[in-house]
């Protein structure tokens, strides 16, 4: 991945894009840590509370990003696993001008939080909290804070202070669903 991304900016002067979300997959190794930290969002049975999203087959769990210790890992996931910070493979090159990997992401699904997992006012509060841990994720690497992105669908009324830019995608065309 990071030689694929590293060639292309090389040879053709592109720099690449990845997609998050604060939602994992359960039995997947993200998962199992954040349940074991009690990271993820609970329901009411006081266990990860299960959403699914296109079909009942694709199930997730949401990281809890209230809490301070679950916001400053899941920071720490986006740097190391999708900008490969403290990865040797994803150093800068010597002139400082790429780092192998992606250089920004699409942080998406903020607004998955069910209004009855922690109340309006958290599902409300959550595409923020998801922006702020992005913007957490860049500005902890001088390199990617300076050359870094991350861009937000969904989007509370303190979001534009976190997010680098806003994309106003997905929006129906008529009331008919």
């Amino acid at each position: 991945w990071y030689g694929w991304t590293n060639d292309l900016f090389q040879r053709h002067g592109v720099n690449v894009l990845a997609y998050v979300n604060p939602n994992l997959v359960p039995g997947g190794s993200l998962f199992d840590a954040a349940a074991a930290n009690g990271c993820l969002i609970l329901g009411g049975d006081g266990k990860p509370l299960l959403q699914s999203s296109a079909t009942s087959d694709f199930t997730f769990g949401t990281v809890n990003l209230f809490a301070a210790k679950c916001s400053s890992w899941y920071a720490g996931v986006l740097q190391h696993n999708v900008l490969g910070v403290g990865r040797s493979e994803a150093i800068p090159q010597s002139n400082q001008t790429h780092r192998a990997g992606p250089i920004g992401w699409m942080a998406d699904f903020g607004e998955t939080l069910p209004f009855d997992a922690r109340g309006p006012e958290a599902h409300n509060a959550f595409p923020a909290v998801w922006a702020e841990v992005n913007r957490v994720a860049i500005e902890r690497d001088a390199f990617v804070r300076a050359q870094g992105l991350f861009f937000t669908r969904s989007a509370a009324a303190v979001s534009p202070g976190y997010t680098t830019l806003q994309w106003m995608g997905d929006q129906l065309a008529s009331w008919d669903a």
